[in-house]
């Protein structure tokens, strides 16, 4: 892996803890939402346990960021920064993507549960919004 700055490091860690517990609750409550309020049908389902995975990997994601900034922060002691950075920054990177993709999946099943026009529009907003998000990953930096 590349070295990066402990700063920067937790900085980013920082911001994907963030963002993840706020998009978190928002599964949680996706998730929630459907269990109670949707009748039985394979969209249905798909969009439950589509919602639920994004939510345990948003947890997972915003527990292994905060290991990381806990990690790089300057008062940490050396065995701190040793033991548990590499794994931490890979299950919170591995985490908060696998989540953003489950929750789009979700998204994208959901319309399905009242029409195929609307399960189309939602699959395509879901699509187009991982398509995104991917291709964001996929730049390069200028030189």
């Amino acid at each position: 892996m590349t070295p990066l700055d402990p700063a920067y490091l937790g900085a980013i860690a920082s911001q994907i803890a963030t963002m993840s517990s706020v998009l978190g609750g928002f599964a949680i409550t996706f998730f929630v939402t459907l269990l109670v309020f949707t009748e039985a049908g394979r969209a249905a389902r798909l969009a439950i346990i589509a919602s639920a995975c994004a939510a345990g990997l948003f947890i997972a994601a915003v527990g292994a960021s905060v290991d990381v900034v806990i990690s790089t922060h300057p008062g940490a002691p050396d065995a701190i920064h040793a033991e548990s950075l590499d794994y931490s920054r890979i299950v919170a990177v591995l985490a908060f993507s696998g989540a953003i993709f489950a929750l789009a999946f979700a998204i994208g099943a959901s319309g399905w549960m009242r029409s195929r026009v609307v399960g189309l529009a939602t699959s395509l907003a879901a699509g187009v919004s991982l398509f995104l998000f991917v291709s964001t990953l996929m730049v390069s930096p200028a030189s």
